[in-house]
């Protein structure tokens, strides 16, 4: 199983609201990486940012070699947008396309290594916040919302 799929799988269990572009990263080792330091790598398309500017980016960055466990970096590409002339640009098949390396390393974790100085991402990471009976319990509650909104416009319908 690619680490794409696994990384979709451990997306749909763990966090099934998260929309937006999903990117998926395997954990580079320092021998393998470009920086010579363990690093996730991303590549975007600036369109896909720019055309998204009020969508996010889910970066899933692999915890160790063909782990099924992920970290979610959720970025908002706003955010991204802003950075792009930064980071290591190039085009690719006609189109223009960054890179973004994110350090895998204790000291710098989440942050970017290969462009111009570095960006940190690491206010955008998701982490575990709900356990499976808060999140059924969450899930409940949003489902009756949902419910008491159409039994509410419904009423509405019915009294014109």
């Amino acid at each position: 199983m690619s680490t794409r799929s696994r990384a979709i799988e451990w997306l749909k269990n763990n966090y099934p609201e998260a929309n937006g572009k999903l990117r998926a990263s395997k954990l580079y080792s320092k021998e393998e990486s470009w920086t010579k330091s363990k690093v996730w790598w991303f590549e975007f398309s600036v369109s896909d940012v720019k055309n998204d500017i009020r969508g996010f980016s889910n970066l899933l960055c692999e915890h160790s070699p063909g782990s099924n466990d992920f970290s979610l970096v959720r970025v908002p590409n706003i955010f991204l947008e802003k950075f792009i002339s930064g980071l290591y640009t190039r085009g690719k098949n006609g189109e223009l396309t960054f890179s973004i390396y994110l350090s895998a390393n204790e000291e710098d974790k989440y942050t970017e290594k290969k462009g111009e100085g570095s960006i940190s991402l690491s206010e955008y990471v998701y982490e575990k916040k709900f356990n499976k009976l808060q999140r059924c319990r969450r899930n409940f509650v949003r489902f009756m919302c949902e419910k008491y909104f159409i039994l509410c416009q419904a009423m509405r319908l019915y009294k014109k």
